[in-house]
């Protein structure tokens, strides 16, 4: 497969539209702009509802971050799920022990 490729003899056209990014100072500014305006920059927050579930899950289960995040049916991000595991496992001072994976239903 490797000979396949290496034997062409041909250049590559150049794309028919036209590539390129967008200025950083013009992306900032457009930002700058946004949060002057008071518009609200990046993720959407998570219902508390959802935060909970996932804090309970986390402090109670040795379920990973993916398995917690099937477990909610991805209604977050493995990222978000990831920092709120985090912080809530750093904050179990409870001393119980967690339930294994196959314990859990």
């Amino acid at each position: 497969m490797a000979g396949f490729y290496s034997a062409r003899g041909k250049t590559i056209p150049p794309l028919p539209w036209p590539v390129f990014a967008l200025p950083l100072s013009r992306v900032t500014a457009g930002m700058k702009a946004a949060a002057a305006r008071g518009k609200h920059l990046g993720r959407p927050r998570l219902s508390s509802r959802l935060v909970e579930e996932i804090e309970t899950l986390a402090t109670s289960t040795v379920l990973s971050i993916r398995k917690i995040q099937e477990a909610v049916d991805g209604r977050a991000s493995r990222g978000r799920i990831g920092e709120i595991v985090r912080q809530a496992r750093s904050h179990n001072q409870s001393g119980t022990r967690p339930i294994a994976p196959e314990d859990h239903p």
